[in-house]
C-alpha cells in the first residue's frame, strides 16, 4: 500500500496553527506569496506551536533571528517543509527577555544558545 502525502496549503497550515494554540494567542498571519507564511503567537504557546508543526513535517530550523525595537524584541523562528518557508513571530518585552527553550524539539538550537 502506498502512502499518499497530503499537501496543505498556507491557508490550512494558518488555520490547524490557530486551533493548536488558540486563535486568541496569534495576533498576525500574512502569506505575502505561495510558500511563504509568517505568524505571531504570543510566547506562551510558542513550544505548542512548535510541537505542532514538528508533527506537520516543519522538520528544519534554518535560522532563529532577533530584532530589537525600541520597546520590544522580536524573535524570529524560520523553519520549512517542501516548498513552504514559514516564521514564527514571537514578541518579548525589553523587561521580560526570557522565553521556553525549544531544544527538546529542535537539538540543533544549542547552536542558538548562549
Amino acid at each position: 500500500m502506498t502512502k499518499v502525502a497530503f499537501k496543505m496549503s498556507e491557508k490550512e497550515i494558518i488555520g490547524r496553527l490557530k486551533q493548536t494554540v488558540g486563535s486568541k494567542h496569534v495576533w498576525e498571519t500574512l502569506v505575502p506569496r505561495a510558500g511563504r507564511v509568517f505568524v505571531g503567537i504570543d510566547k506562551k504557546k510558542l513550544k505548542d506551536a512548535i510541537r505542532f508543526l514538528k508533527t506537520e513535517g516543519f522538520t528544519h530550523l534554518s535560522a532563529i533571528t532577533g530584532l530589537e525595537t525600541e520597546d520590544e524584541i522580536e524573535l524570529l523562528y524560520h523553519l520549512s517543509k517542501e516548498n513552504v518557508l514559514l516564521t514564527i513571530r514571537v514578541r518579548l518585552p525589553l523587561n521580560e527577555t526570557v522565553i521556553p527553550s525549544i531544544t527538546d524539539r529542535f537539538i540543533s538550537t544549542m547552536h542558538f544558545c548562549s
